[in-house]
């Protein structure tokens, strides 16, 4: 199943064992996209270099804050890209927040 936003789509999908209905599997199917609330954890770390090349502030929630994100923030601010912010939340989730530098020549 795939799912439109505003700016990107997501795809969702529930694998069948044997023995569970098909009823079952579309039902888990269709449910994800209702929680999908955060990034996956292996995309947030990918997503910060278009972030930090994007015009203006992004914020975006995260499964959860990984070293290879914190790495990833690490080198986009050494390169002089952006001001990267990482908030871990009270849900155990976080918080990413790219500001952009300016990149006038």
């Amino acid at each position: 199943m795939t799912v439109e936003y505003e700016h990107v789509r997501c795809g969702f999908s529930a694998l069948g064992v044997r023995g569970k209905p098909a009823e079952e599997v579309a039902e888990g199917a269709v449910h994800a996209p209702l929680a999908h609330r955060t990034l996956a954890l292996h995309l947030a770390d990918q997503i910060i270099v278009p972030l930090a090349l994007a015009a203006g502030r992004s914020k975006v929630s995260v499964e959860r804050i990984s070293r290879h994100l914190e790495t990833n923030a690490w080198v986009v601010e050494r390169f002089g890209l952006a001001r990267v912010h990482l908030e871990q939340t009270g849900a155990g989730t976080g918080l990413i927040t790219v500001d952009p530098l300016s990149q006038e020549p």
